[in-house]
């Protein structure tokens, strides 16, 4: 993918049935939609989740190609949520022309009196709605729904996905208005990404579409259709249908930053239970405002765009305040660059105005407001030392008591006492100072970083960050206070008047070379000393051990989505990131890296 966002869908309402100009095509059966859709999709698969003799802990993958008004997912959604059981279903769509907004609302008034959509996910999905930003975003719309929503070329898509499915609803424009979504190049790619048994429904009776699936390797059926349709198409990966259960180990997560507090909030959603214990040094996290706002260029490289996946997902974050971020340049060259970057963006999203980037959706995040939304505890102390025992970690804590976990996740910053320092983190001291403020409203950033008055303390107060150092030094500097005082002050004159009192918060980050986080199973030793030119990924890493490391100063915006990730893959649930994305920020990068000829990296 080559740009942030793709085009939307042109649609012209025919009555109360949608039409896509670029196709020629209704999006489904005039003033029926919900009675087809059920018959094709969700009824088919509803027979096959009755049979199940056990639904407790069912992990459930739906795929789908066409999400258009996400008719079918709400329909599952919803069959989902009635049934009983307490596992996640997670449904991943494919849309190439996302509807926009207003279209979505639009039918969605027609939908709130049927029978069939629960009203909470109609309103959960329309608060979630994303601007068309290409490549793959995590939506949590209930409990124990996880939508992954892909915008982009469908055949592009299911190559870089990491997701075996046990459906898959095809729906998409007829053959004969839009080839390119049933080419036996894209079945093929379905196939590679179906569990054995998968089930696969198609309104579609096409000859095409039949022998395309067939030559993929599904075993091919026909169905009674719906409407004037006699038949629709039914098709099965060869094998016996064994639906995933949740497996869930202990876990602990050693770290009580904000990386470990993400990870205890992913694992609570998909229904893990986590043991959060705190670290040896205090974490950059407990300054009291932290920016959170996408890392862009005016190329869509692929850590711009997952920085802007990350950022999406972080604004449904507790904690989360939506006051705008505005980043002022600091010279000419950075000027011409953010005003590029804006001409990339629609002005309700990213804004230049008055000599400054706006980012309006973005704003600022607090660990406290967070942790106590969610009731999340550290447990005191640290991890002094970790061994494996059989198939556990032991964890040996300061006061003498020891934990043992199935997996362990490392999220302990630039504390690599653990392991020792096998990723080459470098730590990256940076001061901020804490001031009474008044009438501040949006995150100001350029030489330094001023948050808006917080008044959740009583007083009004703001933050002001912005110094970077390579040093672990946890004393406050003089020169950096004075640097970040005068620096306030040339901003807003009042902020320096309060410097009788004032809180002063050092923080040493962790960050990579490559200043990308740190995500996924930790190598072995050996398999880092002996990684072998040219291969894609290390064969040994140390069974159960994970790690979430690495932010820099991104963590507030990158680091959640991190996690939501690290958790499903210790579940063996659908990856929230892409494929290129995981070997992106693959914890064994650098030793593949520079194990190639002549150290390219690649």
């Amino acid at each position: 993918m080559s740009h942030y966002l793709l085009a939307t869908a042109e649609v012209e309402w025919q009555g109360d049935t949608p039409r896509s100009r670029s196709y020629d095509d209704i999006y489904w059966h005039p003033g029926r939609a919900l009675e087809e859709k059920t018959h094709v999709f969700t009824a088919p698969l509803r027979r096959r989740l009755e049979q199940l003799r056990h639904r407790q802990a069912l992990q459930l993958t739906v795929g789908e190609l066409g999400f258009g008004f996400g008719v079918n997912f709400l329909l599952t959604a919803s069959l989902w949520c009635e049934m009983p059981g307490d596992g996640v279903l997670t449904y991943i769509s494919v849309e190439k022309h996302p509807v926009t907004l207003a279209d979505l609302a639009r039918y969605h008034r027609l939908l709130r009196h049927q029978q069939g959509v629960a009203p909470a996910l109609l309103e959960a999905l329309r608060e979630a709605w994303l601007p068309p930003v290409a490549g793959q975003h995590t939506l949590w719309l209930a409990d124990r729904v996880r939508l992954i929503l892909i915008f982009g070329d469908a055949a592009e898509s299911l190559s870089e996905l990491d997701a075996q499915a046990d459906a898959w609803f095809l729906d998409g424009f007829a053959p004969s208005r839009n080839a390119a979504m049933w080419s036996h190049e894209l079945l093929h790619l379905l196939f590679a990404r179906s569990r054995p048994g998968a089930l696969v429904s198609s309104y579609s009776v096409a000859g095409a579409v039949r022998r395309g699936l067939s030559q993929a390797g599904f075993l091919v059926t026909k169905e009674p259709g719906f409407g004037s349709k006699q038949e629709m198409l039914m098709a099965y990966r060869r094998g016996e249908w064994r639906p995933r259960h949740k497996q869930a180990p202990s876990l602990v997560i050693a770290g009580a930053g904000l990386a470990g507090h993400f990870c205890a909030e992913a694992a609570a959603r998909h229904g893990l239970a986590a043991k959060l214990v705190g670290g040896r040094q205090s974490n950059p996290s407990d300054i009291p405002q932290l920016a959170v706002f996408p890392q862009l260029a005016t190329k869509a490289e692929a850590r711009h765009r997952f920085s802007l996946a990350a950022f999406l997902y972080m604004k449904s974050a507790p904690g989360m305040k939506q006051t705008g971020v505005v980043q002022a340049p600091r010279n000419q060259a950075e000027k011409a660059r953010l005003q590029a970057v804006a001409e990339l963006f629609p002005d309700e999203l990213i804004e230049w105005r008055d000599g400054c980037l706006h980012f309006h959706q973005a704003g600022w995040w607090a660990l406290g407001d967070f942790a106590q939304a969610l009731g999340l505890n550290a447990q005191e102390g640290f991890i002094k030392d970790i061994s494996r025992d059989g198939d556990a970690w032991l964890c040996r804590l300061q006061g003498g008591e020891t934990l043992a976990a199935e997996a362990l996740i490392l999220a302990t910053g630039q504390d690599t006492s653990l392991t020792g320092n096998i990723f080459g983190l470098r730590a990256v001291r940076g001061q901020a100072l804490s001031l009474p403020s008044a009438g501040l409203e949006a995150v100001t950033t350029g030489t330094v970083t001023i948050f808006p008055t917080d008044l959740s303390a009583g007083q009004g107060r703001s933050v002001i960050s912005g110094s970077y150092a390579r040093s672990r030094d946890p004393a406050p500097w003089d020169k950096d206070t004075e640097a970040l005082l005068a620096a306030a002050q040339a901003v807003q004159p009042s902020l320096a008047a309060g410097r009788e009192d004032m809180d002063i918060y050092v923080g040493i980050r962790a960050a990579a070379r490559d200043r990308l986080p740190l995500v996924g199973a930790v190598p072995t030793q050996q398999a880092l000393d002996q990684a072998v030119p040219g291969a894609r990924q290390l064969a040994e890493h140390q069974p159960g051990l994970f790690i979430c490391n690495g932010f820099g100063s991104r963590g507030a915006t990158h680091a959640r989505l991190c996690a939501e990730q690290l958790i499903s893959q210790i579940l063996g649930e659908a990856s929230p990131l892409s494929r290129p994305q995981l070997k992106m920020l693959s914890p064994a990068r650098f030793a593949l890296r520079d194990s190639r000829p002549n150290n390219q990296e690649g």
